[in-house]
């Protein structure tokens, strides 16, 4: 009779264990997925980022879901409308108050770490006042970090989401 009880409760074990196992299985697979999609839309340089907040230099968080505030990547092109919440080094005498340029990309890179699952892409773009160099770290499930560093502005970044571009066609 021990035996058999012993027998029971080790299946029993065993069972949960594998079910467990099955269960961790399948979360790594289904984010190896998303982080393999993602990778898929940042090799087809055509993805767009909307950010959901913006952290200042300071630490403040802002939070930007009453607009659209997007960066669009679509092929050797970027277009930024972004509102800019930080220190002026140099005002302009336009009318711009936020991060605005529609522009060809330039030394545009990208890296991904496949060990954390974290892409990473750089560029350089202007409008006929500002340079301005952009970092974005996008991680497996689209989550993205955008940080802009300016000529004329301290350092404001970023968070929201990229996705596919509206009508975009794949590479």
């Amino acid at each position: 009779m021990k035996k058999a009880v012993l027998l029971l409760t080790f299946l029993v074990l065993a069972g949960q264990t594998s079910m467990a196992q099955s269960k961790k299985e399948l979360k790594e697979k289904e984010k190896l997925e998303k982080y393999t999609a993602m990778k898929e839309l940042i090799n087809s340089n055509s993805f767009v980022f909307k950010a959901d907040d913006a952290l200042t230099q300071k630490g403040r968080r802002i939070s930007l879901n009453t607009s659209d505030n997007l960066l669009t990547v679509n092929q050797s092109n970027v277009e930024a409308d972004l509102p800019y919440f930080g220190v002026v080094q140099f005002a302009s005498t336009t009318s711009e108050s936020g991060v605005q340029f529609n522009c060809e990309a330039k030394d545009y890179q990208v890296e991904f770490n496949d060990k954390k699952q974290k892409i990473s892409v750089k560029f350089s773009a202007s409008n006929k006042n500002e340079y301005y160099d952009l970092y974005l770290t996008v991680s497996g499930s689209g989550y993205t970090t955008l940080s802009i560093n300016s000529n004329r502005r301290s350092t404001i970044s970023y968070n929201g989401k990229i996705s596919k571009v509206e009508g975009a066609t794949q590479n």
